[in-house]
């Protein structure tokens, strides 16, 4: 199992144990750090950017991505994602639509709270995505809500 952009590998926790093998990667070496202090017997955390995995094809099981995927160049990420992924193997993600009118009014009144490169997902997106994956199982959540974005499960 892969997790792009791990941070600190607190969410690995939840993860490892359900894996033979926990792979965390985070561009952040301060992230890496914190992650591999936490002691995880079956993780593994490497510092290295999303464009880029130092993994072989068809590597990985199972790839998890919570919310970065809008952080990055969407092609170049997927191109890598599907190259590690094996061909059975399943790609969660969670990502932001910025579809939600709630949040374009909210986005719109606070430019400042963001970082330059985000970019939330717009159908052209999905319709990207959908060149590399199976998005048969797209679910939607959050639509009319204001903190859907902050709010976890």
């Amino acid at each position: 199992m892969l997790e792009i952009g791990c941070s600190d590998g607190l969410e690995a926790y939840e993860y490892s144990p359900h894996a033979w093998m926990y792979v965390g990667v985070d561009i952040s070496d301060e992230g890496i750090k914190a992650a591999n202090e936490r002691g995880l017997s079956n993780a593994e955390f490497l510092v290295c950017d999303a464009h880029s995995l130092p993994f072989s094809d068809n590597q990985f099981d199972a790839i998890i991505v919570n919310s970065l995927l809008h952080h990055l160049d969407l092609e170049v990420a997927l191109t890598e994602i599907y190259r590690v992924l094996k061909p059975s193997g399943l790609l969660i993600m969670r990502e932001p639509l910025n579809i939600n009118p709630l949040w374009k009014v909210y986005r719109a009144l606070t430019p400042g709270a963001r970082t330059e490169d985000e970019l939330p997902f717009v159908f052209t997106h999905l319709k990207l995505l959908s060149r590399y994956f199976d998005t048969s199982h797209l679910n939607y959540f959050g639509f009319f809500s204001l903190l859907s974005p902050f709010l976890k499960y």
